[in-house]
């Protein structure tokens, strides 16, 4: 069976099935859209060509409207998987009637009057246009990387704001007739997905804080679910039988939730496919596999926004060191993955040296502890890391230390780069006492 990796867009089907985006693996590739039955049962299966796919939503005639994000670009598919529309070909070269391409599309939608209602994060707006291209309207006033849009009965459009932190429903005039997230008591933690609900109240997925909840117009909380450990929660959906299912990318599950908490039905098909080891491996970087990356390490880029590539200091001394090449604002890792007992102290070490680097960019070496679900214990973010740099320099060294905390399994150690930069590495060791 396949792996489910990093669930984004959950749907319940007619027939009982349940359809789910997967954005893929550690190393950016195996991202798909699969039907599940109630069993467990793969029915259908779509993976040609994608990357980092974000939403996939069943149309009326059979076929499966993907967001395929990496690739800049909204395609849609045939039950037998034969592309039948894409953006970047029924569109002359991409290019929309304002000139712009699709800049990482997370979320589309076709309407009944097949129009089609996107998501265009990076371009920090949402956006609805014709099968030709036509921008018909578009809202970016005061968004900053919003994560799902959904056209109501009304006209209006709900709005997941998720580097605002806050949700919005707009009129067709960009005005703002209902907000949650602007007051202290309605903290959110980047929201990034909302729907309304037949009764008129919104489900809101809070990813960072791991919690899907109901609102009221009045913005009074009738419904809460919460989990006790960094889940990333993406997508929530309400079903016709009352219950709601929710999109875990942490545990790389997906939940049924009933309105009393309780976990109704579950999918989860996840092994560990990147090599495991007792303590780091290679620091030297003298040893390499037969494809020339560097033994025991792995580029990690499945937040790279289709970017990063490993590249070479062949100056550098007693031998080559590796590093990364990166252009955009995602995040790109040489990574490996070692075990770690829970309450040891370990320090991190290495040295770095920046070749070139832009006033968007930095890196520095990260300790990202994860549990046996192989979850993040932490949003990455949050997690141990040394220094920043954010400026040229030869090979230098930085060092930090950290606890591994009671949940904790094993970890993964990486050399972290954003932005436009060229970043090497050298001498890597973890100790512990």
């Amino acid at each position: 069976m396949l792996n489910l990796e990093f669930p984004c867009d959950v749907e319940r089907l007619e027939n009982g099935n349940t359809l789910i985006c997967d954005a893929g693996s550690r190393l950016g590739n195996g991202s798909q859209v699969i039907e599940v039955t109630s069993g467990g049962e793969i029915v259908w299966q779509y993976s040609q060509n994608l990357s980092f796919a974000h939403s996939a939503k069943r149309l009326r005639n059979g076929n499966t409207l993907i967001a395929d994000t990496n690739h800049n670009r909204v395609i849609e598919v045939s039950p037998e998987g034969v592309p039948v529309y894409s953006t970047d070909v029924d569109i002359a070269k991409g290019l929309l009637s304002d000139g712009s391409h699709l800049h990482y599309p997370n979320d589309a939608h076709l309407l009944p009057d097949d129009t089609l209602m996107i998501t265009d994060r990076n371009n920090n707006r949402c956006i609805q246009i014709t099968r030709k291209g036509e921008i018909l309207w578009s809202f970016s006033e005061g968004i900053h990387h919003p994560h799902n849009c959904d056209m109501l009965e009304n006209g209006h459009v709900l709005i997941a704001d998720s580097d605002g932190n806050r949700v919005l429903e707009v009129d067709r005039a960009h005005n703002i007739v209902w907000e949650y997230g602007r007051l202290p008591s309605q903290e959110l933690s980047w929201p990034r997905d909302a729907d309304r609900l037949p009764d008129g109240n919104t489900l809101i997925v809070s990813s960072r804080s791991s919690t899907a909840f109901v609102v009221t117009p009045e913005n009074i909380i009738k419904w809460k679910y919460h989990v006790p450990y960094f889940a990333n929660f993406y997508d929530a959906d309400y079903t016709s039988s009352g219950t709601y299912l929710i999109s875990d990318q942490q545990r790389h599950q997906v939940l049924e939730i009933d309105e009393s908490g309780n976990t109704v039905w579950q999918y989860r098909n996840f092994v560990l496919t990147q090599p495991l080891f007792d303590r780091l491996q290679n620091g030297s970087f003298k040893h390499t596999y037969d494809d020339g990356s560097p033994y025991g390490w792995f580029l990690h880029t499945r937040l790279a926004e289709g970017g990063g590539s490993l590249i070479w200091d062949i100056n550098a001394a007693p031998r080559p060191m590796p590093g990364i090449a990166y252009d955009r604002s995602g995040v790109c890792c040489l990574s490996q993955l070692i075990r770690v007992e829970p309450g040891i102290e370990y320090t991190v070490a290495g040295s770095i040296h920046v070749e070139e680097i832009a006033d968007d960019a930095f890196c520095y070496l990260q300790m990202a502890f994860i549990d046996e679900y192989d979850a993040l214990v932490t949003d990455a973010a949050s997690a141990p890391k040394g220094q920043f740099f954010t400026f040229c320099c030869p090979y230098t060294e930085d060092r930090f230390t950290s606890v591994a905390p009671d949940n904790a399994a094993y970890a993964e150690v990486r050399f972290v780069v954003t932005g436009h930069i060229r970043a090497f590495i050298k001498n890597v060791f973890v100790t512990d006492f």
